[in-house]
């Protein structure tokens, strides 16, 4: 008896990179194996191995944002492996939107920042430059989930002395 795909859906946090897969357990079933294929899949597609889990649910991992994966399952017990189950199908989310309103205010030997939370954002990496908008900007922390941070470690010139604030620039980007 093949198990009965029930669902296949983004998990809520992380749903441009995963998906989640529920069926209904078969009795003496020991494990389960996934099989997985691209959009445009039919019942009769091609399915490739992914996976073996011992029960439902399962979280396939790594996928890329916005693109439908259809699954389908087998049960495993001591005699073999079952028939593959129905198919389902699934879209991963789109890439959370860049958070926005990126605000630097000079303060007592540091820059205060704050910002437009993205949906689905977890935290955000800020980037800085010290040499303007059209200097390298390098890694500077992560922060969040709260849509502000400082920076208290600012650059200094070739002579330690501190980069003028109108040199200072930042970027923003969310973590999913």
């Amino acid at each position: 008896l093949s198990p009965n795909l029930l669902t296949v859906t983004p998990p809520a946090g992380n749903s441009s990179k995963s998906m989640g897969l529920t069926w209904t357990n078969v009795t003496r079933a020991t494990s389960y194996k996934i099989y997985r294929t691209d959009a445009n899949a039919t019942e009769n597609s091609t399915y490739f191995y992914k996976a073996t889990d011992s029960a439902s649910p399962y979280y396939d991992a790594g996928l890329t944002a916005n693109t439908t994966y259809c699954y389908k399952i087998t049960a495993i017990n001591s005699i073999g492996e079952s028939e593959k189950s129905n198919y389902k199908c699934g879209t991963t989310s789109a890439l959370p939107a860049a958070p926005t309103g990126l605000k630097a205010m000079p303060g007592n030997n540091q820059v205060n920042l704050t910002w437009t939370a993205s949906i689905y954002g977890s935290a955000y990496n800020i980037y800085r430059s010290g040499t303007g908008a059209n200097g390298t900007f390098s890694y500077l922390k992560i922060a969040g989930p709260a849509t502000s941070t400082s920076d208290t470690n600012l650059p200094k010139n070739a002579l330690g002395q501190s980069v003028r604030f109108s040199q200072i620039c930042y970027k923003i980007t969310v973590v999913n």
